[in-house]
């Protein structure tokens, strides 16, 4: 199941499912005498091409998902979250060359939240830093590089624990919760992957506290030439939203039927 929803998603990303009406009007105008199909297909695809690559749908897309958890605030008087013992940060993703300098194996997105990470656990004295992330497609464990990362930030081996089992958010939840039974922590993630990481920890019984980071809608560059040409960062923006609201309904669906 697990490897039938990697392979599977993609096919809805904004690009597959561009390409897709692309193909299919070019059959039908070239190979069919369903031309009116065809161009009706066609411009779908051109379409879809014009309001990712220059309109406000990307955004509007990851608004609800980004805009879900306010950032975390250890600075008001009894925050909860300033005795909280466990910080978890949720990777990301790497890839795996010696070739390659220690912050470019580790996607960016994790480089964010465990900047986040390390920023909140040496605001709270004696806490733990949990880093989570096993292998994937024969890649090393996340935890690995990440670790070396924290490492490298002075930050004590004693107070990093490491989740190097996990392949998706649903394994990270189960195991981590197995790491601080009900003790509340600190979930450090992306903004757009709050929702659905916070819908699987409270699934599994867990009081995590949010953290979003890395927020990408709503970021207003200014007015510059490059906002009068397509671009591909709407088709990014897309694809993320879409592979959320993808899992929150996978989620939906198992908790129903499953």
């Amino acid at each position: 199941m697990f490897l039938l929803k990697k392979y599977l998603t993609p096919f809805f990303y904004s690009l597959s499912v561009t390409v897709i009406l692309l193909f299919a009007g070019m059959c039908l105008l070239l190979f069919t005498r369903r031309q009116k199909a065809g161009k009706i297909v066609t411009a779908a695809g051109i379409f879809l091409i014009l309001i990712l690559s220059l309109g406000p749908l990307p955004d509007m897309m990851l608004e609800p998902l980004e805009s879900a958890y306010p950032p975390l605030s250890l600075e008001a008087p009894k925050a909860q979250a300033a005795s909280c013992k466990w910080v978890v940060v949720l990777g990301a993703g790497v890839k795996t060359d010696a070739g390659l300098p220690l912050v470019d194996q580790v996607a960016p997105a994790s480089l964010v939240r465990l900047v986040e990470g390390i920023r909140i656990h040496k605001k709270i004295p004696g806490s733990k830093l949990i880093l989570s992330g096993g292998a994937l497609y024969n890649s090393d464990p996340e935890t690995r590089l990440m670790e070396e990362i924290v490492r490298s930030m002075d930050i004590d081996a004693k107070d990093i624990v490491l989740e190097s089992t996990s392949r998706d958010t649903e394994e990270q939840a189960r195991q981590i919760v197995s790491i601080v039974n009900r003790d509340p922590f600190i979930l450090v993630t992306s903004a757009f992957h709050m929702s659905r990481s916070m819908t699987l920890f409270k699934k599994y019984g867990a009081s995590p506290l949010p953290a979003p980071v890395n927020r990408i809608s709503g970021v207003k560059p200014g007015l510059n030439p490059s906002m009068l040409y397509p671009s591909a960062g709407g088709f990014q923006k897309a694809d993320i939203a879409i592979h959320e609201y993808l899992g929150i309904g996978w989620i939906w669906l198992k908790n129903r039927f499953l």
